[in-house]
């Protein structure tokens, strides 16, 4: 008996389905993409229970013939695609086939769709890949695909699903950058009956960019001309520095109409911002590429997400060198100006002073403690009668009996600031105060249905927060221990907080997800590298570094200072 066996059409089915439909975010993606394939200017999407219980998706397409229904559902049946060459001038978002047999085949499918040329429309149920009647209804042009129970009867797929709202999250990060790259079209998204986005068609890419997060952000955006090198055409909007964030999912990358993920072109966007945003923040862009589909591959991944292109290494550097060329024309990097009258100079603005610490006497510690009036020299190396220099507003050098210390100001603050709240949140012991302005947040849609958990983490990080509407919330109070250095920007502070909590709500451990938030905290609020320091202010930061516990390298990891014996300095001079 042969131990080699075709297997079943329903197996190669539910086989494919595996690898095309993941979880309903894939439903969604596939059922989006025919409907643009199809020529809509208005698309609906609905689904409820995260897409498990139903998902409907509806347009006003060119529709389909009854004939045309029959052969959807079949496996690798496609409009797109003549011949194999086809496969190399590729323009539509789908092509394969797969998506609808494999969304058949693991649920309970209705179509219903009208040509224009028609009189009425047709029906069409699959439930598990047995096709039902056509059966003639009433029907708008256009196509409506309803897919309910999905995995019904693949129970060992369904139950790897995760809880409703992450497959929300997961069904919006597939339409966002659908509706970024068509702005042409009209895109409406409803989760359990409540709409969550919905873009106007008007055409422009930061008009959708503004509807579908709930805020006008184009004065925040340097828009990049087309320009040509070697095989492909890039164009986009760069966000400006105010606007980064603190991970990698407001960077958007298009090829031809289509959303895509490439690490190493992601990277590319990062390095073209170099030295303009401080560590830790990631710049926002939408980035778009045209190129002649024969210098692509679109087919290397079951779902399309990846793409191959050719001399990828060359792109990767274009795009990097197109952004540095650009940025600095919008953010401090231009010409120098002249003096208004020949050989005068202009009068130079005195630097900002920092104000580290809020005024108090000079031997209060951080925590609020007062020191001892008499320091036992044995219990630190630093002898506050020797002298203190800043050097280019970024470290100080400090004398001390046995050699001199660098210390680098960000990092000494970021320490000291990070062991305070650590304390305080841990005693339950910080004061708010109230700002004289609430200020309006407003989340992504991916955001929206984690709303009461993001309420309760910023409330035990000691800020005041509410419910402000539909996507916003507001903030009403900061804790006081960090008011006077948010300088403004706690707006941009609750922005990165809610991030770090979007990144890593998948994770049980609170703690860690909190350790993380007080480290971004104390960033926002260290002084600055670059940052001038007054003698006093200068003197308690060395006082209170070398007073702390833990003080050797910032919350990140990295040192806070080094030291350099007299021994060695004279080795060095060869004395």
């Amino acid at each position: 008996m042969a131990k080699i066996k075709a297997l079943p059409p329903e197996v190669i089915n539910k086989i494919a389905a595996g690898e095309v439909i993941e979880r309903p975010a894939s439903v969604v993606k596939e059922l989006i993409e025919n409907s643009i394939d199809a020529g809509a200017k208005n698309i609906q999407v609905s689904f409820t229970d995260g897409g498990r219980d139903r998902i409907q998706v509806t347009d006003d397409g060119e529709g389909m013939t009854a004939k045309d229904l029959q052969l959807a559902v079949q496996s690798h049946t496609t409009s797109k695609l003549e011949g194999i060459e086809d496969l190399w001038r590729l323009t539509s978002l789908g092509f394969r086939g797969e998506a609808l047999a494999s969304i058949v085949s693991i649920a309970r499918v209705s179509i219903t769709s009208r040509t224009r040329d028609s009189a009425g429309g047709m029906r069409l149920e699959v439930e598990g890949g047995e096709k039902g009647e056509l059966m003639p209804v009433g029907a708008p042009q256009g196509t409506t695909i309803q897919v309910q129970d999905l995995f019904y009867n693949t129970p060992a797929r369904k139950k790897f699903l995760s809880d409703p709202r992450r497959e929300t999250a997961f069904i919006l990060q597939q339409a966002i950058p659908l509706a970024l790259a068509h702005p042409e079209i009209r895109v409406k998204v409803l989760n359990n009956n409540k709409q969550v986005i919905r873009t106007g068609g008007r055409g422009e890419v930061l008009s959708a960019w503004g509807d579908i997060f709930n805020h006008e952000e184009k004065e925040n955006f340097l828009e990049l001309k087309p320009l040509e090198k070697n095989y492909v055409e890039m164009e986009g909007f760069l966000g400006l520095p105010p606007i980064a964030r603190s991970t990698r999912r407001g960077i958007y990358l298009f090829v031809n109409g289509r959303p895509f993920y490439n690490r190493r072109l992601t990277q590319a966007v990062v390095d073209g911002y170099d030295e303009m945003l401080p560590p830790g923040k990631v710049p926002q862009a939408l980035i778009f590429f045209r190129v002649n589909p024969i210098h692509l591959d679109i087919n290397v991944h079951p779902t399309k997400r990846e793409i191959s292109f050719s001399q990828l290494e060359t792109l990767a550097k274009n795009l990097t060198d197109l952004i540095k060329e650009n940025l600095p024309q919008k953010v401090g990097g231009g010409k120098k100006q002249t003096p208004d009258t020949p050989g005068e100079e202009k009068r130079q603005k005195p630097p900002e002073k920092s104000h580290l610490f809020t005024p108090r006497t000079f031997r209060e510690k951080v925590g609020g403690q007062k020191d001892l009036e008499v320091r036992d020299k044995t219990a630190t190396p630093y002898d506050p009668v020797y002298r203190i220099f800043q050097v280019r507003q970024a470290y100080l050098f400090v004398e001390f009996a046995e050699g001199i210390y660098i210390i680098d100001q960000h990092a000494a603050h970021e320490r000291l600031l990070y062991n305070q709240l650590q304390r305080e949140i841990s005693q339950k012991k910080s004061p708010r105060e109230n700002l004289l302005t609430p200020i309006p947040i407003s989340l992504d849609p991916t955001q929206v249905e984690h709303k009461e958990e993001i309420i309760s983490y910023l409330e035990g990080l000691n800020f005041t927060i509410e419910e402000f509407g539909t996507k916003d919330l507001l903030l009403r109070s900061v804790p006081l221990s960090i008011k006077l250095y948010l300088k403004g920007n706690a707006e941009g502070l609750i922005r990165d907080l809610i991030d770090i909590f979007s990144e890593d709500q998948k994770r049980t451990d609170l703690l860690a997800i909190q350790k993380q938030a007080l480290k971004t905290m104390a960033c926002h609020r260290a002084v600055k590298f670059g940052g001038e320091l007054s003698s006093e202010e200068s003197r308690q930061l060395v006082e209170e570094l070398f007073s702390a516990e833990q003080n050797s390298t910032c919350p990140h990891g990295r040192p806070v200072f080094k030291v350099f014996n007299w021994s060695e300095l004279e080795r060095m001079f060869a004395r």
